[in-house]
């Protein structure tokens, strides 16, 4: 399967040739890659269209499958996600990045960002499906700057609000009661709105749980995708 980018608008002309050259040296589909900012925009206007021409040709003109990779890495001030939804590092940064244009990843711990995200890929598949049904092999989800359905790697992610309050949460869950925590931890917390979140690379007790919630968060997110999918 050969995948063409469409990071940015790509001429009809040109899109066609880089099918027709993939499927002359050998290939036998084609995977499409659109991001989620070129087909709908921040006040809720969706246009398929783009995408709908790829695939005709991919699939009624050289009779071959396809796939769809749905990337959701949006550009950064466009109005569809604030900063309060992106993944920051463990410095504070916005994860913005500079692949193509400033690339913003959504942080898989907020519930508005994710569940904006979540609501597109349901109404993406769906529309994908009437239309071409069984000539599409599979949807990929993508978040980060290089289109991986993982965390952004450049870095250490996520360290938003949305993520170290969901984390001190989640230990509150587990443990009941502070004091639990730390005996655990080996730390002296009062309370759990004390507790930070550590470097990723931290291997003490509070290190592993971090690394485990930032594991869990993310096939979370995945699996809300899947069903909406589904």
């Amino acid at each position: 399967i050969f995948r063409i980018w469409n990071f940015n608008e790509r001429p009809e002309a040109e899109f066609k040739k880089a099918v027709d050259t993939a499927l002359e040296a050998g290939f036998t589909a084609i995977k499409v890659h659109m991001p989620w900012h070129r087909i709908e925009t921040a006040d809720g206007s969706v246009d398929f269209s783009e995408l709908d021409r790829m695939l005709d040709y991919v699939i009624n003109v050289k009779g071959v499958k396809a796939a769809v990779s749905i990337d959701f890495a949006r550009r950064y001030g466009d109005g569809m996600l604030s900063d309060d939804e992106l993944q920051r590092s463990i410095s504070g940064q916005l994860c913005v990045g500079d692949i193509y244009y400033d690339r913003a990843v959504l942080s898989f711990c907020s519930q508005t960002a994710t569940d904006k995200a979540v609501s597109f890929y349901g109404r993406a598949v769906e529309h994908v499906n009437e239309k071409f049904g069984k000539s599409i092999i599979l949807y990929l989800p993508a978040f980060t700057q290089y289109c991986e359905t993982e965390y952004w790697c450049t870095d250490q992610f996520d360290y938003s609000d949305n993520a170290i309050n969901a984390f001190r949460a989640s230990l509150s869950e587990k443990f009941g009661d502070v004091s639990a925590l730390n005996e655990a931890t080996g730390k002296k917390f009062a309370s759990f709105d004390e507790v930070e979140a550590p470097a990723c690379s931290a291997h003490d007790a509070l290190g592993v749980l971090w690394y485990n919630f930032r594991h869990d968060a993310l096939p979370s997110f995945i699996d809300r995708l899947a069903a909406a999918q589904k």
